[in-house]
């Protein structure tokens, strides 16, 4: 999480001055992010098998995953812009 926030709350710097210092911040904070988002989620995949051992069992797992993630994305798309005056 820690990762996340960095790449959203960069130092600030003048216009010119600190556009070099800004561009390596966020460069360095995505590769942080990158980093620890490829560690967890490869841990998370690779147990999926090992969760859910029958076909009949991963596949209403995936179907539960897949609805619940289409309507979170459906959700942060409609939701933010109606609490945004």
């Amino acid at each position: 999480m820690l990762s996340y926030i960095l790449i959203y709350i960069p130092p600030k710097g003048g216009a010119f001055s600190g556009s070099l210092f800004i561009f390596l911040w966020l460069i360095l904070t995505t590769c942080f992010f990158d980093t620890f988002n490829s560690i967890f989620f490869v841990s998370f995949q690779a147990l999926f098998p090992t969760k859910y051992r029958t076909n009949k069992v991963r596949r209403s797992a995936s179907g539960i995953v897949t609805i619940i993630g289409t309507l979170g994305i459906a959700f942060g798309a409609l939701i933010p812009p109606l609490l945004i005056s």
